[in-house]
């Protein structure tokens, strides 16, 4: 069997993401440690690591439970090294390693928190975006600054279309209903919109999205686009950054 990547609803809207080939699993972000090592069980896989995105609690806390029942390595970005428990290895921008035979590029992505970072699988087409980039919207400036996320964004978006994305909460259905204030003709979006009704009416996962996609439907990913800057009353020589802040400012208070 190959490659697979299984969403595990963890709290109230996070997800954790079980990747895992032959017999050999990786973590991202587990929130929670029993219902994790419960999933690990049922499917019978060694976990080799966890692989953290950032240093939120929601993000965390199972961490050092998982790690001292399998053993695993914790991976982290070197900013947080000292913020997430029992790290075992910590990486800088554009530094890889491998796993089971898997390029894994590690992305720095600040701007939710100082030390975020993407874990991207060039040959695979995956991208984990921890709470950078979600389906039809994008994190909080939490710690860093409106103009780190907006370049965090840009580089994901200039990724492969063919890249599929795994964010780490369920807020798809509510980035949806701001996006259409913001493009209420945006034909894929609309239609979107109710496959994702349909995948929420049956409790199911709503990722992953794409590159591609996200560039179409994403109005984070579209600030370059004049109707964004008529629709957000701005001057036609608004910045990009000037758009996104706008929307990024509005959607703060949605």
């Amino acid at each position: 069997m190959g490659l697979t990547v299984t969403p595990i609803p963890l709290l109230k809207d996070n997800y954790a993401y079980l990747l895992a080939e032959d017999g050999h699993a990786v973590l991202i972000d587990p929130s929670e440690g029993e219902p994790v090592l419960n999933v690990l069980r049922e499917k019978g896989v060694a976990l080799d690591a966890i692989w953290c995105t950032h240093h939120h609690g929601d993000h965390i806390g199972g961490v050092e439970a998982i790690h001292v029942e399998t053993a695993c390595e914790v991976i982290a970005s070197d900013t947080d090294k000292q913020r997430i428990p029992c790290v075992t290895m910590a990486f800088h921008d554009n530094e890889a390693f491998h796993w089971h035979g898997h390029r894994v590029e590690v992305m720095h992505i600040p701007g939710h928190t100082q030390g975020a970072i993407a874990y991207y699988l060039p040959n695979d087409n995956l991208i984990f975006t921890g709470d950078t980039l979600f389906s039809v919207g994008c994190g909080r400036t939490l710690e860093g600054t409106m103009a780190q996320l907006f370049h965090s964004l840009l580089r994901l978006s200039s990724l492969p279309e063919q890249v599929l994305i795994y964010a780490g909460h369920e807020y798809t259905m509510k980035n949806i209903e701001f996006a259409l204030t913001i493009e209420p003709d945006n034909d894929v979006l609309q239609s979107h919109a109710e496959t994702v009704r349909i995948l929420q009416s049956r409790k199911l996962c709503t990722y992953p999205s794409s590159v591609g996609f996200e560039n179409a439907i994403n109005p984070f990913l579209r600030t370059y686009l004049p109707v964004m800057r008529r629709t957000l009353g701005l001057g036609s020589d608004a910045s990009d950054l000037d758009v996104f802040i706008e929307l990024r400012t509005r959607k703060d208070h949605f």
